[in-house]
């Protein structure tokens, strides 16, 4: 769907993803937003929507937020929902770990989503915390005959409290702007015309659905709210412009928005989604001396970055995949022989190449100090069709190398907060 990257800028709301989840994540939105700032909230991600196109890094990126959504029984008596937009007990790292830690502190595996005690929620309804919108479950039961499962028209998402909720005060002119864009999507691709398309996937937790998790008497269910990006969508015979907007499990990926100053926002700068296709690109300023000399001596697999430059890889330990990281560069290569096929036994789950180094060095050439792996690996199976060795071409080389400098791992790149923004603006002055 992505066609559009022009308009972004450094200042104002920057998306921040970490391999590592949550944590990391969050503390880098905030450090972005700084004092007077804030991470986003579920209004924020609307906003930046309705204020650009489709292609746009707001409608492309999946968002976690500070909304968060709570699930319990209220004072009176009944089952309800409770919205809350960065107020309440998940509005802080230290709430959200306090409500996620009932699934992954549990030693049994058997405990799915965040909770929250009844003393709190009954807070949040009595709007101790803030203001909040409170949502009656029963009758959003009873509204769909799959409730939180399918998706919903424009029409639907116009009359939907629960959408409103999650949306916030311009959810109206969201749902109008995507569904505007989503009739044009459908007669670019000759569906006819749709005045009234589905538009919006609206789900509960899929680990913990609200409709079959035990409520305890003093617990209530308790999740950030995440926003889907927009997917081209095939669902009970039809296509759709879709996105969906769900309750944020612990196990996803996550994305945190940093926002500068606490007025609203209409664009979301994309950060750095993919971190190797970022240092491949700027490998040149993430170069650092090394402390010691260092021998070149030994036996390398090879990497190529920006389509030229080739690097040894950080040395892996014992027999595992490849990490793909470059380390020292390569200052000069010569083939030694023709490729081979190289096989090894399958370790673990047969979509995971592992192997040792020394594997391959035991069948290397004379003069061959390196290699690199040609294509992709491919499985090798039985007579009885079950995966038992992989299979791999590998071409031999002799190279010498510079140790003098090292490239920097991703995982040090992407913790250094500092460092990520300057990648940042090199990416929009290149």
């Amino acid at each position: 769907m992505k066609t559009e990257k022009k308009g972004s800028s450094t200042a104002g709301a920057m998306a921040f993803y970490h391999e590592k989840g949550l944590v990391p994540s969050l503390k880098q939105a905030k450090l972005f937003a700084g004092k007077n700032g804030r991470v986003g909230v579920g209004p924020d991600v609307i906003n930046a929507r309705i204020g650009t196109k489709l292609g746009q890094t707001p409608w492309e990126t999946y968002f976690t937020t500070l909304t968060a959504e709570y699930m319990g029984v209220s004072k009176g008596g009944s089952r309800i929902l409770i919205v809350a937009h960065g107020v309440g007990p998940m509005a802080t790292l230290d709430g959200i770990l306090k409500a996620y830690k009932y699934e992954y502190r549990d030693k049994t595996c058997s405990r799915r989503g965040g909770r929250i005690s009844k003393k709190e929620f009954l807070k949040l309804e009595s709007g101790q915390y803030g203001e909040v919108s409170i949502i009656d479950f029963d009758k959003l039961n009873r509204r769909y005959q799959y409730p939180l499962i399918g998706i919903l028209t424009m029409e639907e998402a116009l009359k939907e409290p629960l959408i409103h909720a999650r949306f916030g005060t311009n959810w109206e002119k969201y749902v109008i702007k995507h569904a505007k864009e989503a009739t044009e999507w459908h007669k670019k691709k000759n569906h006819g015309l749709i005045t009234n398309p589905y538009i919006i996937q609206m789900e509960d937790a899929s680990n913990c659905s609200y409709s079959y998790a035990k409520l305890e008497d003093n617990l209530a269910l308790a999740h950030l709210i995440s926003f889907g990006q927009l997917t081209h969508t095939h669902h009970g015979g039809k296509q759709s412009l879709v996105s969906d907007v769900s309750c944020h499990e612990w196990s996803n990926g996550v994305r945190f928005i940093g926002i500068q100053g606490n007025g609203n926002i209409s664009n979301i700068h994309e950060g750095i989604n993919n971190i190797s296709k970022t240092r491949d690109r700027f490998w040149k300023k993430l170069m650092k001396p090394t402390s010691k000399l260092i021998s070149s001596e030994g036996f390398y697999a090879l990497m190529t970055i920006d389509a030229k430059t080739s690097f040894t890889q950080y040395s892996k330990k014992g027999e595992s995949m490849d990490n793909y990281e470059p380390e020292f560069r390569v200052t000069s290569i010569k083939p030694i022989g023709n490729r081979i096929i190289f096989t090894t036994t399958i370790g673990g789950h047969h979509m995971h190449v592992k192997y040792g180094i020394k594997e391959v060095q035991q069948i290397a050439p004379m003069k061959a100090n390196a290699y690199s792996v040609i294509g992709n690996p491919w499985i090798i199976r039985d007579l009885k069709e079950n995966p038992t060795r992989h299979g791999m071409l590998i071409q031999f080389y002799h190279v010498e190398i510079d140790t003098s400098k090292r490239l920097m791992q991703t995982k040090d790149i992407r913790n250094n907060f500092n460092l990520m923004l300057d990648l940042v603006k090199a990416q929009e002055s290149a």
